[in-house]
């Protein structure tokens, strides 16, 4: 991305939608005959930079990760090949790598599109990677190989969050029942937190220390942690669609279903806290560094994220207790109020960035804009 040999081609670069037509048309010709070449090939062409950069990518992502899962299976690559004695060590870790690398990929899509996952938890037996699968790659730095570790681990975490709440039955289940979605939500939760608190210092943005010509590519990784604490929150926010109204379907104990939606909309708070924030501390070798495909869209997620909750605390949600006095201390003022300054903050943050990489990328353009037309500032 950043060769030297590549600078000639500056003034003049070949164009982007022919050499992703004339991949895609090679791709296609091995799809008869797959290799884990072909499984690399695919998953290489999700990494292209959108074409609109203020519209969501077309349909063809979804069928595109489709398509790589069903290579991937076509080869074996859902079968932990450790103990098989046909193939070198060198294939073997590369098999491994390549599984978790579409794990990932096919569950992070899955959340941008809104579509459910092709893969479950029963369809595969590769063994979790270790620090030995990281060899024979072509970066041997260390924190490239952390990184794709602590992405994997994170994204069996967002597979049974999805799993959970965002199956067509799960919906079914949780959408209005509080204190079970709560309850289903607890192990999650401190799994996120474990994740957090493991994670490396050198793979925090906060801590990051970048010299002059280095890219800093693991602001997407923390991203990522973010917006599977926002799946999980949003999940947990379903049923205070329906607010002040759930307090009347239980009157008998409004206090206690009162205390829980308030903890839930603080630790939604808090997530939007961490995202603002976040999004304020990243430098300019954060932004033009690497960026996973599904950042864009996690953007997205994570400023969409804000409005449903401003919704839900807003003084306007909360116009049906006028009718029931005794529901009106039932409310989220304060909350409302800190949230306000919160995504005013963001959206600050995100039209200074949307001067720079981060504009150049689309990786903030669609979420800024989404959030402009919930809030009913777009034209």
């Amino acid at each position: 991305m950043y060769d030297d040999s590549l600078y000639t081609l500056l003034l003049n670069p070949p164009s982007s939608e022919q050499l992703y037509r004339l991949c895609w048309l090679c791709v296609s010709q091995e799809l008869h005959a797959p290799s884990l070449a072909t499984l690399q090939a695919c998953l290489l062409l999700q990494q292209r930079l959108p074409t609109n950069m203020y519209l969501s990518d077309t349909a063809f992502a979804w069928s595109l990760m489709s398509t790589s899962l069903a290579v991937a299976q076509t080869i074996g690559l859902h079968r932990d090949a450790g103990s098989w004695t046909s193939i070198p060590p060198w294939e073997k870790r590369l098999r491994c790598r390549l599984w978790w690398g579409l794990y990932a990929m096919e569950k992070w899509v899955a959340l941008a599109r809104g579509m459910p996952s092709h893969l479950g938890d029963d369809d595969y037996d590769v063994s979790m990677l270790k620090q030995e699968d990281m060899h024979d790659t072509l970066s041997d730095s260390p924190d490239t190989q952390s990184h794709i570790y602590h992405l994997s681990t994170l994204s069996t975490i967002l597979s049974d969050i999805q799993r959970s709440f965002y199956s067509v039955k799960a919906i079914g289940k949780t959408s209005n029942n509080l204190q079970y979605s709560l309850d289903l939500a607890r192990p999650m939760r401190v799994r996120l937190k474990d994740w957090r608190d493991n994670l490396p210092s050198n793979l925090r943005p906060a801590s990051n220390v970048v010299s002059g010509k280095d890219l800093d590519g693991n602001g997407s990784l923390y991203l990522s942690y973010i917006v599977t604490h926002v799946a999980l929150l949003r999940a947990l926010l379903r049923p205070l669609d329906r607010w002040p109204a759930i307090i009347k379907v239980n009157e008998e104990e409004p206090d206690a279903t009162y205390e829980g939606a308030k903890a839930v909309v603080k630790g939604a708070l808090l997530c939007v806290k961490e995202f603002v924030e976040f999004v304020e501390k990243l430098t300019g070798a954060q932004w033009n560094g690497f960026w996973h495909s599904w950042s864009r869209p996690n953007f997205a997620i994570a400023g969409s994220f804000m409005v449903h909750l401003l919704q839900i605390v807003s003084l306007s949600n909360q116009t049906e207790g006028e009718s029931r006095p005794e529901f009106l201390k039932y409310s989220f003022d304060q909350e409302h109020t800190e949230l306000q300054d919160w995504i005013r903050r963001w959206r600050w943050a995100t039209r200074i960035s949307a001067n720079g990489a981060a504009g150049a990328k689309g990786l903030t353009n669609l979420g800024f804009i989404k959030v402009e037309i919930l809030m009913g500032n777009g034209t």
